[in-house]
């Protein structure tokens, strides 16, 4: 298992998004090959629509699931190697409750980190993919926008990732003190004189 995900994580996302291309859209036929949607569709949110996003959407996934699937194990071995997972295991806790309670919580804000920084990456890394799968998405129109050298279009698409980041970054900052009370900042307190 760990030596697939780290092939899974070694493995460039062109090459990933390629060779399902090449298995399920062409050899098995399951899926389109590009686009959005087929020409006689009339409406976006279609079954069709479905089907051309299901292949990115796989790629997409299986490119950043390595890296959270090794971040979240390397972050429940240091846990489960602290104290008071000793202490909790002195104590007679039963194995599913050092595990879900007192490990797996101490063990949730590489992964969070990870994951936020992930959604930053899939702004960018959708560049690629979409350039793959011809999908026509905010990657797509920033690789055509270089080709181009349209410079107002490509600020503004750098723009619009650098909130995509920075939302996630945010979003991030805020889940730290629901999952790790340790973080939570103290109330103010009235000082009185």
């Amino acid at each position: 298992m760990l030596a697939s995900v780290i092939f899974l994580d070694s493995t460039p996302i062109f090459w990933l998004g390629m060779l399902l291309l090449g298995i399920f859209a062409v050899q098995l036929g399951w899926f389109p090959v590009f686009g959005a949607a087929s020409a006689v569709e009339d409406s976006v949110f279609s079954l069709d629509a479905l089907q051309h996003l299901v292949l990115p959407v796989v790629t997409l996934t299986l490119g950043t699931l390595g890296g959270v699937f090794l971040t979240a194990r390397y972050a429940m071995v240091s846990a489960l190697n602290e104290d008071y997972i000793r202490m909790a295991e002195a104590s007679g806790l039963s194995d599913r409750r050092i595990l879900f309670v007192h490990a797996m919580p101490n063990s949730l804000l590489p992964v969070v980190t990870v994951i936020m920084l992930n959604i930053g990456f899939l702004f960018s890394g959708a560049v690629v993919v979409e350039t793959v799968f011809s999908y026509p998405g905010l990657g797509r129109l920033m690789f055509e926008g270089v080709l181009a050298r349209d410079y107002p279009l490509l600020q503004g698409v750098f723009l619009l990732l650098a909130v995509g980041v920075v939302v996630a970054n945010l979003a991030a900052d805020l889940l730290y003190p629901a999952l790790d009370p340790r973080i939570r900042r103290p109330q103010a307190a009235s000082v009185s004189q």
